[in-house]
């Protein structure tokens, strides 16, 4: 029988993995497009994101309930993402086959990264307390998430709305 926590690392090396192999599909994709059309630069801009933010939401040594804010914010930059690869398809900026297949596999990304913050969802909020109750936990303090991965003005102000 497989262990849970091997399933988990396996799992988290698998989204990784795709995720890396997206950002330099993004990469190779967008070194079509002109050097003055921002649009590349965001897609390259997010895909990075996306890599970094992967990183840390696996990270082993980040408790668990910081990890889960980690997944939801990779969930968000993978819409944001989405979305510029359908401005560059309307735009025609590259081939119609080529972000088809992106935006394809980005969504699976999307499915799975949905999937795992909706497991992580279920087995945070609740734990089994001594005498086999299920009592709900507490919201975790978010601020030491935020301030360790603050790269923006905005990320910023959203540290200082959640205070």
């Amino acid at each position: 029988m497989d262990n849970p926590k091997d399933n988990q690392i396996k799992d988290n090396r698998y989204l990784s993995l795709k995720v890396q192999k997206l950002t330099q599909a993004i990469y190779l994709v967008t070194s079509l497009i002109t050097d003055n059309e921002p649009i590349k630069w965001r897609l390259r801009e997010e895909a990075l994101d996306i890599l970094s933010d992967m990183a840390l939401s696996h990270d082993h040594h980040i408790s668990p309930l910081y990890q889960l804010p980690g997944l939801e914010t990779v969930l968000l930059k993978v819409n944001h993402l989405l979305s510029f690869l359908d401005v560059s398809l309307a735009a025609n900026f590259v081939s119609e086959m080529n972000l088809t297949l992106l935006k394809k596999e980005y969504f699976i990304l999307k499915q799975s990264l949905e999937e795992k913050v909706r497991e992580n969802n279920v087995s945070q909020l609740l734990e089994i307390s001594p005498d086999s109750q299920i009592s709900p936990k507490l919201t975790p303090n978010l601020e030491p998430y935020f301030l360790a991965n603050q790269s923006s003005q905005r990320e910023k102000k959203q540290a200082e709305y959640l205070k």
